[in-house]
């Protein structure tokens, strides 16, 4: 056994080390003895990180434990939004979509929380000594307008939306055309309107986008005590452009 070929792991399973002992008593008698000297860390049931012994910290930081927590999971909706650096916000739940649903555990003051994945495409693989999985910032978006219960709600991705600057637009239709949902293209539609300029997005972009609508005429966030107002390209009864704004400064 080389310890070496342990700790380079930074977080593993007892199955990932089990090959480099001779038995699996070993094993187990290897992780104690690791965690009592304060070179591993238990993150939760057969879950363990290197700890750096200079901070006494884990190495790892929270987007790569939650993505390692099994081989498909990946930081998803919030998180992903503040791991992407369009967060105005830092919150104590991180996110962690997977097709395994897995039990809320907490570590060093963040709860990881399980939501269901809805796809396992636009996920962006990053390797730091383990694989930190989360989706592109294009998904990212489209998901938490999709979902503004994970997202933190409409402030946050307002504040998103602000801070991206820029969105590769084929892989928002991309994304969109494998959801869908005429719902989804309605409130996408919506809001990436009010950062056309913005985020750089054709004339085409938004054509292609309309055509998906349909026909049913929909309310979208009319319950925020904002006044609303009907929006004809999207068919959706929703705040006016000028009321979202007053969320990027703090108010109503």
């Amino acid at each position: 056994m080389n310890i070496i070929d342990i700790t380079s792991k930074v977080v593993f399973t007892k199955n990932d080390i089990l090959p480099l002992f001779e038995t699996p008593s070993a094993c187990r008698y290897w992780l104690e003895m690791a965690i009592e000297n304060h070179l591993i860390a238990r993150i939760r049931r057969d879950m363990y990180a290197v700890m750096d012994l200079t901070t006494g910290s884990v190495y790892a930081n929270k987007f790569l434990i939650g993505s390692s927590i099994s081989q498909t999971a990946y930081v998803s909706y919030h998180a992903a939004l503040d791991y992407h650096g369009l967060a105005n916000q830092a919150y104590a739940t991180l996110y962690i979509s997977d097709s395994k649903k897995f039990r809320p555990f907490e570590y060093d003051d963040v709860r990881y929380e399980y939501v269901i994945s809805t796809s396992p495409d636009w996920i962006e693989h990053i390797n730091y000594g383990a694989i930190l999985r989360v989706t592109s910032k294009e998904r990212t978006i489209i998901d938490c307008i999709d979902n503004l219960k994970y997202a933190g709600g409409i402030e946050e991705v307002i504040y998103a939306l602000d801070a991206v600057k820029h969105l590769k637009e084929q892989h928002v239709l991309e994304i969109l055309k494998q959801y869908d949902n005429k719902r989804l293209y309605q409130k996408a539609g919506y809001l990436l309107s009010m950062f056309k300029e913005e985020l750089l997005l054709s004339d085409a972009f938004f054509w292609y986008m309309q055509s998906q609508v349909g026909e049913g005429k929909k309310y979208w966030l009319t319950d925020m005590g904002m006044p609303y107002i009907y929006h004809p390209d999207w068919k959706l009864y929703a705040p006016a452009y000028e009321s979202l704004e007053t969320l990027l400064h703090g108010g109503r």
